[in-house]
Formats: structure tokens, C-alpha cells, sequence
């Protein structure tokens, strides 16, 4: 189960961020999740609160978008989204081509909310 490794991991991020901002508290971190990534959104979310209990992100919200695979054809040169078994150019139809998103569970974002015990 990575996708618990991944809440970790996204947790110990929107630590580290916090850090700059004292006196606030985590109500979500927004993520992106790649179409290729092998994250299963649907895991990551019901994983979050076991992974979240003694964090700073202990009762925030996990918001997850879907990221879809984009390629550059390194023949032609077209970028365009690609459905994750078809990695060829839609535009010439080579194999040639570059994975430029799509592939990885990105912290895009945290919503932060006042901390209500800071005097």
C-alpha cells in the first residue's frame, strides 16, 4: 500500500509549509494525482485519517484532481493529453514522444485556517 507512504509523505510537505505560517491550522491539502502515477485516489483518500492522527493535518481535508497524461512528440511537436494506454502522438502517430504531466502525486495547495488557541 505506496498510497499510505504517499499521505505521509504529503503530510510531512504541508508540515514543512506550515512552518512558515504560525498561528494557522490545516482545513485541506489539495493534491494532484497523474494519470500514470499508480496512486489510486479513491485509497489515498480513505488512507489520509489513519495516516493524518498526531500531525498538524489531524481533521483536515484531503481535495483530490485528477492530473491526465500529456505527451510532446519528439517528431512533430505537439503536445496533447493521451489516454494512459495510447502514449503515441494523437497528431502523427509516433511512439516518439515525451511525458511532460500525468505521472506524479503533487501537494498543489493548502487552505489554512486561523488557529482559534493562538492568543
Amino acid at each position: 500500500m505506496h498510497e499510505l507512504a504517499l499521505c505521509r509523505a504529503l503530510i510531512t510537505s504541508a508540515e514543512r509549509e506550515l512552518a512558515n505560517h504560525p498561528g494557522r491550522q490545516l482545513r485541506a491539502l489539495q493534491v494532484s494525482v497523474g494519470a500514470l502515477s499508480g496512486c489510486e485516489p479513491d485509497l489515498l483518500t480513505h488512507l489520509f485519517p489513519h495516516a493524518s492522527p498526531d500531525t498538524s493535518a489531524a481533521g483536515a481535508k484531503l481535495e483530490i484532481t485528477f492530473q491526465p497524461a500529456r505527451v510532446r512528440c519528439t517528431r512533430c511537436g505537439q503536445e496533447a493529453e493521451v489516454a494512459p494506454n495510447a502514449l503515441c502522438c494523437p497528431a502523427c502517430g509516433s511512439p516518439a514522444v515525451q511525458l511532460i504531466a500525468g505521472d506524479g502525486v503533487l501537494l498543489t495547495g493548502l487552505i489554512l485556517r486561523e488557529d482559534a488557541h493562538v492568543q
